[in-house]
């Protein structure tokens, strides 16, 4: 079960950066500042 949680999480983890990422990647707006507030 801890397994499939944490596996949950990273998975949610890595979607959220991929979704920053992209959106920061055409703009090259202060890249850096999403990440700190995701975290």
């Amino acid at each position: 079960v801890s397994h499939r949680l944490q596996t949950a999480a990273f998975a949610e983890y890595a979607t959220r950066w991929v979704q920053t990422e992209l959106m920061c990647i055409p703009t090259f707006k202060k890249p850096l500042r999403p990440l700190k507030n995701a975290n």
